[in-house]
């Protein structure tokens, strides 16, 4: 079993798509009083390009991670050329024969924007 700090994403890119992710403390009701926390995720695909945003988090709740390990899994057809993050080359992805691009990426502040971009 995975972390509590760490994600899985499996991502099927078409056209703009966005979704939202709400976590509490698992264990209180302190999500009725607004102690929860939020992190917009949006995929742009266009053509051969995918842009795959990772919003800052919004709210807290006690026992809150401030930092996330990510593992993106996106069903694509055709291994990416390249994968930037932040407009970085990075090197820590694989690509599955059967259409799976595997990114490891570790997030270390849930407060900024991360950007990945396959092309």
């Amino acid at each position: 079993e995975p972390a509590a700090d760490s994600l899985i994403l499996k991502i099927y890119p078409h056209n703009d798509s966005d979704f939202t992710l709400l976590e509490d403390d698992g264990i209180s009701y302190g999500y009725t009083d607004g102690k929860y926390s939020e992190i917009k995720f949006q995929c742009l695909a266009s053509g051969k390009k995918i842009d795959f945003v990772i919003n800052p988090v919004q709210g807290f709740y006690e026992g809150m991670p401030v930092s996330r390990q990510y593992k993106l899994e996106f069903f694509i057809d055709q291994k990416p050329k390249k994968i930037l993050l932040n407009n970085k080359k990075i090197d820590d992805w694989e690509f599955i024969k059967s259409g799976k691009l595997v990114i490891r990426h570790f997030h270390t502040d849930l407060l900024e924007k991360q950007l990945i971009t396959i092309l």
